[in-house]
């Protein structure tokens, strides 16, 4: 383990950054053409997840809203039945 991140530290410190003007190499420029790709899909997907997580749960808060509704009517109507039938 010790040589391992020795290894990692060395390759590290190794790199060289290039100046901003100068051209990328082709490796590097398909290195980075993939990453950009998939960093988009990747992107793309997280939004698509996180879209249907919030219609979901929108819709389960709009089936409560009716629900509740739905027992308020459902309270007032036998109110007004009992109030009818005490009248008659």
């Amino acid at each position: 383990m010790k040589a391992s991140s020795a290894a990692v530290y060395n390759y590290v410190n190794n790199v060289h950054l290039s100046d901003a003007s100068s051209p990328v190499s082709e490796a590097h420029a398909l290195f980075l053409f993939v990453f950009s790709f998939l960093t988009i899909i990747m992107c793309c997907a997280s939004s698509t997840i996180c879209v249907r997580a919030a219609r979901d749960s929108n819709i389960a808060i709009n089936a409560l809203n009716i629900r509740r509704k739905y027992h308020r009517n459902m309270q007032l109507y036998m109110l007004i039945k009992e109030k009818i039938m005490v009248e008659k």
